[in-house]
């Protein structure tokens, strides 16, 4: 393997859900003559006996710089906090060594994209580095017009073939977790404040109707909330759950999935169960691209029209039927692992003939 065919990846912490996605760039990049190497913090998938992967048991630019010149890359893949002084470091370090820089991110703070000096500093970086990735189209308002040819896009996934097949029926799965309703709103996540899970507890907490149910999954469930779903039927919380049959016979008897703040990698694991999605209009992760207003879901403008085209979509099987198949078709072809890594390899491919 000549040096020049070597890849440097370096994550300033590996995602759990991006470790079956870097294994599988990894055989990837093997069929096309380069060797991925991965600098994370992550020590158990890292630690394997034929891998020269590197953990990063500090972020020192000092080690990473001895790391970088015994590997001698000539293309490093970062996604690393802007924010972090080393990042520049790096950057500059790299420069000088004429090792090309692929910058991937969200090309801007999503949650505060507005902010002019935030915007200033993803464009500094940007503007020096050698290629730039994003993880969906929407992102790319924040990149420059001058920046627009060497930027490219990796519609962020989760790997598919890592999600178990559920063979058991809609009804088992419902008689599994004791949940008696004709219809299920499935929110699924970390409850945090920008989630804004208070928008559909307040939806359901008085409805009278107990053959549509709101079921939530995830951690932070507060006392308050607590005391807010006792003994009401219409909501039932099952707390954390992480096997991964489980959560997905979940997703799987769920009818609509809704969190109405902000929406991440759950759009990807719910429209693969063809669950349409719903959301207010608020800022999201890159994500929220894969959902298409009036198609596979909604995106609304106010609680009160929350509720009403939540109740609407569920009362009207055709309208269901319709969204869950445009939810179920939309993120095969727009989410695959093999539109994640084209995107890659086209901003690799945008200096190709320096490696």
């Amino acid at each position: 393997m000549s040096l020049s065919n070597k890849i440097l990846l370096i994550s300033e912490s590996m995602l759990h859900y991006r470790i079956s996605l870097y294994q599988e760039f990894a055989k990837r990049f093997d069929k096309r003559g380069f060797k991925l190497l991965i600098y994370s913090n992550n020590k158990s998938f890292l630690k394997t006996e034929d891998s020269n992967n590197y953990v990063i048991d500090d972020y020192n630019i000092f080690k990473l710089a001895k790391n970088i010149k015994y590997e001698a890359p000539n293309c490093i893949i970062l996604f690393w906090n802007i924010y972090n002084m080393n990042s520049w470091l790096l950057l500059i370090y790299c420069k000088c060594k004429k090792i090309k820089i692929i910058y991937w991110s969200h090309g801007m703070s999503l949650q505060d994209p507005n902010n002019k000096l935030k915007k200033l500093i993803y464009n500094t970086f940007q503007l020096f580095s050698d290629s730039i990735l994003l993880y969906s189209p929407n992102e790319m308002k924040y990149i420059p017009t001058c920046l627009h040819s060497k930027t490219f896009i990796a519609n962020n996934t989760i790997n598919f073939d890592e999600i178990p097949q559920i063979e058991v029926s809609k009804s088992d799965i419902k008689k599994e977790f004791n949940l008696g309703y004709d219809k299920i709103v499935l929110f699924v996540g970390r409850i945090q404040k920008r989630k804004r899970l208070d928008i559909l507890l307040d939806i359901f907490k008085n409805r009278k109707d107990s053959n549509i149910g709101l079921v939530i999954v995830g951690s932070g469930f507060s006392e308050d909330y607590q005391r807010m779903v006792k003994n009401n039927y219409n909501i039932e919380y099952l707390g954390e759950i992480y096997d991964k049959i489980k959560i997905n016979m979940l997703f799987k008897c769920a009818d609509i999935f809704c969190i109405p703040g902000t929406n991440g990698l759950g759009v990807n694991q719910a429209m693969y169960w063809g669950l349409p999605v719903l959301a207010l209009n608020v800022n999201h992760s890159p994500e929220i691209y894969y959902l298409k207003n009036g198609v596979n879901g909604y995106i609304v403008n106010s609680s009160k029209e929350l509720e009403n085209k939540m109740f609407s979509i569920l009362n009207d099987e055709n309208q269901l039927k319709k969204l869950s198949e445009n939810a179920y078709k939309i993120i095969r072809k727009e989410a695959s692992v093999n539109n994640m890594f084209n995107g890659f390899m086209n901003s690799i491919n945008f200096f190709k003939t320096t490696i």
